[in-house]
């Protein structure tokens, strides 16, 4: 969608990843201003999307309860097709009773939303079906499988957000890796247990055995897809991809016990309305939230005014002429071709205190306060000196200077600015 709506140099300065500007397709776009069309520049350019594709199945996966993301807005969330859902629970009802003699009182709707919100945790562990985790899989949960020292584009390894967590069956003497999950670990097993009776409980492996039932129908209905591991006796399974959707049609949920939130499509509200809270450890129950207002990060995505930051250092350690590069870049205004790679936040030590120009700079963000007040006006003035507007925030730390400052700030803002000294006689000066 993305690369027909905007040029190769725009898509390319917009979506890079921080921790792929280093290379050098992207390097050569800044210093060049044109992006190549050579073998480098392409393969960037595919980098870039697989690096999109993977970000999405973060969001979407392990990632999206963790910050503001798309779900927690309740701007978006990945569901399931319904029929989908139903065919599953029919399926998976069918065997239970049959096969455990169990719960021939629940009906439909219960069974339904026990196979969604099972689907939903292993969705919420990011085990997907994709090409990027098929030689972690191979290699038993290895990490170093995912991380950029073995796939460039990808972000480093951060354990728990971006290390999914697939399901597997252990067969044999197989043992089960430690980053992968069975349909006996508490996260499964404690859910399924909130879906119904405990006087159903006839067994410990009641639940598992309910898990293994959910990954055997699913795996028929094409939901659940195997991806080969190591040992022969290890199975790991992802959710296939093409029978997942995101809907922008969101319904919040609140725990009313712990108040996690948690999202999902509307045609699924009237089955997780009272369900038990997906948090491990937690006899809450989920509640759907009244007021569907946005808040202001839904209201920030929805509106798609969002801005790309380039920051760039600025600071004397810099060579003469890369320094005044950054500065030229950051001055650029439309009349002088700016481009959305060029820099719009500088981080600077003092060396931007005196004699330079840097446009139209609207904001300044101190990270502590200044010594005197000589200093704090050199600083803030660098910003609005096209049109007399800007933004000035300082950050007052936790020590004396800056708390006295911070509650009299004043003092700092319209205090005296001593006259500078010298002394004429020193070695440095003569």
């Amino acid at each position: 969608y993305w690369t027909d709506k905007m040029s190769p140099e725009q898509f390319v300065s917009i979506f890079i990843a921080p921790n792929m500007t280093w290379r050098q397709g992207y390097q050569e776009l800044i210093n060049n201003r044109k992006f190549g069309n050579d073998k480098i520049a392409k393969d960037l350019l595919e980098d870039i999307r697989r690096r999109i594709g993977y970000e999405i199945m973060l969001e979407y996966g392990l990632t999206s309860r963790i910050g503001r993301t798309l779900e927690k807005s309740a701007c978006s969330c990945l569901s399931f097709d319904m029929s989908d859902i139903r065919e599953l629970a029919s399926k998976v009802r069918e065997r239970v009773i049959n096969e455990l003699g169990l719960m021939t009182s629940l009906d439909d709707a219960a069974f339904q939303r026990m196979v969604f919100g099972w689907l939903s945790i292993l969705r919420q562990n990011g085990a997907f079906d994709d090409i990027v985790f098929y030689k972690y899989c191979g290699k038993n949960g290895e990490t170093f499988y995912l991380s950029n020292d073995y796939i460039k584009w990808l972000p480093g390894v951060q354990s728990g957000r971006n290390t999914p967590r697939f399901i597997c069956r252990v067969t044999g003497k197989g043992k089960k890796p430690y980053y992968f999950d069975t349909a006996g670990d508490y996260k499964y097993t404690s859910w399924l247990e909130s879906c119904f009776d405990y006087s159903e409980l006839v067994s410990e492996d009641t639940a598992k055995q309910i898990g293994e039932f959910i990954i055997s129908e699913a795996l028929k209905l094409d939901l659940l897809h195997e991806i080969p591991a190591k040992d022969a006796n290890i199975k790991a399974y992802g959710l296939n991809k093409k029978r997942v959707f995101i809907s922008d049609n969101v319904t919040k949920l609140i725990c009313d016990s712990c108040a996690a939130e948690s999202a999902c499509e509307d045609e699924f509200v009237y089955l997780m309305q009272g369900a038990g809270c997906l948090h491990r450890h937690c006899a809450g129950h989920l509640q759907a939230v009244k007021d569907d207002k946005l808040g202001y990060y839904g209201r920030l995505y929805c509106s798609g005014d969002l801005v790309r930051v380039h920051a760039y250092e600025h600071t004397g350690l810099l060579e003469r002429g890369n320094r005044e590069r950054i500065e030229n870049d950051f001055k650029r205004n439309e009349k002088e071709q700016r481009q959305e790679w060029d820099p719009n936040v500088l981080s600077c030590t003092p060396t931007l205190e005196m004699g330079i120009d840097v446009g139209d700079l609207s904001s300044v963000v101190l990270c502590s306060m200044p010594p005197g007040q000589a200093q704090f006006l050199q600083r803030v003035g660098r910003a609005g000196r096209r049109d007399g507007n800007s933004l000035v925030l300082t950050i007052a730390n936790n020590r004396p200077h800056d708390l006295y400052f911070y509650t009299e700030p004043m003092d700092m803002m319209a205090g005296s600015v001593a006259t500078p000294h010298i002394f004429l006689k020193a070695s440095a000066v003569l």
